[in-house]
């Protein structure tokens, strides 16, 4: 084998390493998302603030039945942040203008703004996230 093909096989092998890598990095990241998840919920003004959609949008996703959601009371939807993620990632829930990563980068930085513990729904009329 000549030194050229010998270098060419190395520099992929170099190339296809990284690649793996990045890819662990990603499932790591992934399971991390749906790991700090717990039960936590998010209302529709959550939704509509931190993906940008709009409240007809999130509408019409429930009525095709493509988001995960449930009713608290009778105005209040609880959509639920596990559900969310692996919905997105499994591409069963796409928002116009948002790819999957930058939605669930979206949705991970809002989780992380808020302790589980500092909402409930007896603490608020208005409950943004929340433990069920």
């Amino acid at each position: 084998m000549n030194e050229e093909r010998h270098e060419e096989i190395m520099n992929a092998i170099s190339n296809l390493s990284a690649q793996f890598s990045e890819l662990l990095r990603e499932f790591k990241k992934r399971g991390e998302l749906l790991h700090e998840a717990d039960d936590a919920t998010l209302s529709t003004n959550d939704l509509i603030d931190v993906l940008g959609v709009s409240k007809s949008t999130l509408n019409r996703l429930r009525q095709r039945k493509t988001i995960p959601y449930r009713y608290i009371s009778a105005n209040q939807v609880a959509y639920p942040y596990r559900k969310l993620v692996t919905e997105i990632m499994m591409g069963r829930i796409t928002f116009k203008g948002l790819s999957k990563m930058e939605a669930l980068q979206r949705l991970q930085a809002f989780r992380e703004t808020i302790p589980l513990h500092c909402i409930t729904p007896k603490d608020s009329e208005v409950p943004h996230l929340y433990i069920i």
